[in-house]
């Protein structure tokens, strides 16, 4: 998994939490992106009117802050709206899924970060974009009320609980799997859904009724 030469994309981390930059940026720099590191929304700012970044880690609690991980977002995405930026947090829930979307947010992990989640999210974001939007548009125009999408019953369960926020882990809890065997489902999932990341497929969830979340 390891990459032999660095590559061209920038990546900067925002995390209050010594560890986890660290930590975060020695699995970065090993699958071979080049990484800077800013602890608070004073040097995250500096940092972006300073330099361009391809891609931005924010997490999104601040111990004795007045401010969170979606007051950042906004001043980067003002600063630079082509940046591609991804949510960490410890507690996922639909109301942050939600708000993600609605901020434009390529995706979000769950502390604590797997190297093999991490190296797909972010090999992702660097790929071509895929056409959520457009796909959405037609729906509503066609006035479609049923999905063209078929999930069988265990990938509604699943689909279900990613838009809850529930981790890899608590799913494979609930439904007594093996985490291993719930990122094969989701794997699954986001091949029928056309999507690369975990809030597209919420997306898609939500904009489609594709599944009944109450």
């Amino acid at each position: 998994m390891v990459k032999s030469t660095l590559s061209d994309k920038k990546i900067l981390i925002v995390d209050d939490e010594d560890t986890i930059r660290f930590l975060l940026a020695e699995m970065l720099q090993q699958l071979g992106y080049r990484t800077s590191e800013a602890a608070n929304k004073t040097e995250a700012v500096q940092m972006v009117k300073a330099s361009t970044f391809d891609l931005i880690f924010i997490d999104m609690v601040y111990a004795n802050a007045d401010y969170n991980g979606f007051d950042i977002i906004n001043i980067i995405q003002g600063l630079q709206p082509n940046s591609q930026i991804i949510i960490l947090t410890a507690k996922p829930s639909m109301h942050s899924a939600i708000q993600a979307l609605r901020c434009r947010i390529f995706d979000y992990l769950e502390k604590p970060i797997d190297l093999e989640i991490l190296s797909a999210v972010t090999s992702a974001a660097f790929a071509k974009p895929t056409k959520r939007a457009e796909r959405t548009v037609v729906a509503q125009e066609n006035n479609s009320t049923s999905p063209a999408v078929t999930l069988t019953n265990r990938e509604s369960d699943i689909l279900k609980m990613l838009v809850k926020g529930f981790s890899y882990s608590e799913i494979g809890q609930h439904l007594d799997c093996k985490t291993s065997t719930i990122q094969w489902h989701i794997k699954n999932i986001y091949r029928k859904l056309g999507v690369t990341s975990k809030s597209e497929a919420v997306y898609e969830a939500l904009c489609t009724n594709l599944i009944d979340i109450n």
